[in-house]
């Protein structure tokens, strides 16, 4: 090292200062030893800057202010942390999971609903636009209960996957409500001069 014995201060290269020794002497390895930079420049890290590993050399090395409560509190609030990310990244990954899994029956019946509220705005008929209406009515509430069931990333379902039943879009049509919206299609009729509609998704069923 560059330092005489006798000097009391020395100039720190970085900032240009010239700095007491005492400024100079660091933790380095398992060793206290005058460094280049001064602490100003080349700041030791704090206990809480420590790895859990690091703490524990540190309590070994008798440092000022390091004591056994101290690392112990420190390293269990880093393992909790650690514990807390890993749990947070599973539910964010089961989240993702999850939406890949539902979307194509959710895409299914959103677009059926859409197709219902576009017909519901011009029906060709009265009887046709309480059809569409009631159409409409019945997949928005199916939309909302088959989005319940799938769940979110705040509250973890037992299942990612949805079942064979779930993955059918109609299944979340109540039977009373497919018998109620069969009753109202009988009543529709062609109309000269307008488009046939196609038939709605349920009658597949």
């Amino acid at each position: 090292m560059y330092y005489e014995r006798f000097l009391t201060k020395a100039d720190c290269p970085r900032c240009g200062q010239a700095r007491p020794l005492h400024e100079f002497r660091k933790w380095w390895g398992p060793k206290r030893m005058l460094r280049t930079l001064c602490v100003r420049c080349e700041p030791e890290k704090s206990l809480e800057q420590m790895t859990p590993e690091e703490r524990i050399t540190a309590l070994d090395q008798q440092r000022a202010y390091v004591t056994p409560v101290r690392v112990a509190r420190l390293n269990e609030a880093d393992a909790m942390a650690i514990q807390q990310r890993r749990s947070t990244g599973t539910r964010r990954r089961h989240a993702a999971e999850r939406v890949r899994a539902w979307s194509p029956t959710l895409k299914v019946l959103r677009a059926e609903r859409l197709w219902a509220q576009q017909h519901a705005a011009d029906p060709a008929s009265p009887a046709w636009g309480r059809f569409f209406e009631a159409y409409e009515a019945a997949l928005t509430d199916a939309l909302r209960r088959a989005v319940a069931a799938r769940g979110n990333a705040s509250r973890t379902p037992s299942r990612i996957q949805p079942t064979p039943d779930q993955a059918d879009p109609m299944h979340w049509l109540h039977d009373i409500t497919i018998n109620t919206l069969r009753r109202l299609y009988s009543d529709c009729a062609p109309v000269r001069g307008r488009k046939l509609y196609r038939d709605p998704l349920f009658l597949a069923n």
